[in-house]
């Protein structure tokens, strides 16, 4: 007597072939949610990194040309400040030195937690006008608490979002140092900051 040979699968081996199949495919999944949540971590990244490198760029710019007799507060470490005032020089005419407007460069608070950076050209003046820089500065710096410590070893105290303290040596020029933080919260709910200083002589 002939044996018929068997066609097809059994129930057993569809169900291991089935099995298989699910767990390569939520491998697979697992794999390139972790790698899109990754090139989104990296983006976000990278938008924040531009707004601040934008934001400490146009400071330098604007303090760069700042007259170091005309820049206020002069407040040292381990203190600092949220804004700065300064006049640049525009040049001398009739043996008189010419200053510009005043101009200011400060924190001012959006929300509890978050406030802009802004410029204000003119201050005080009838054409004064203001312009923002930065949008996501939030009240203190990134690992920075208002407890009167410095927190993030970063030689200052309960330091803003936007932090300046001066060096005025009798020797050397004046510096002003300005410390950016930038923060967002990502589609996960979590907070990104970035953090910077920059270190900016006045030379006039």
């Amino acid at each position: 007597m002939k044996r018929t040979r068997r066609s097809g699968f059994s129930l057993v081996e569809v169900l291991i072939a089935l099995t298989i199949l699910g767990l390569l495919t939520i491998n697979i999944a697992m794999v390139s949610r972790t790698g899109s949540q990754a090139a989104e971590s990296d983006l976000f990244r990278q938008l924040l990194d531009t707004e601040m490198d934008l934001t400490l760029d146009r400071i330098k710019l604007a303090l760069m040309s700042a007259s170091a007799d005309n820049v206020y507060p002069q407040v040292p470490a381990p203190a600092s400040e949220s804004h700065i005032d300064f006049s640049t020089s525009l040049g001398v005419q009739g043996g008189v030195h010419v200053m510009g407007d005043p101009e200011r460069i400060q924190w001012t608070p959006a929300t509890a937690e978050k406030g802009g950076v802004f410029w204000t050209q003119s201050l005080g003046l009838p054409d004064e006008r203001q312009i923002q820089w930065s949008r996501n500065v939030p009240i203190l710096q990134n690992l920075e608490t208002a407890n009167e410590r410095d927190d993030n070893d970063n030689g200052l105290v309960d330091e803003p979002g936007l932090s300046l303290h001066v060096e005025h040596a009798e020797d050397r020029e004046l510096q002003v140092f300005v410390n950016l933080t930038v923060s967002k919260t990502d589609s996960r709910g979590q907070v990104v900051p970035r953090s910077r200083q920059v270190n900016i002589t006045c030379r006039n």
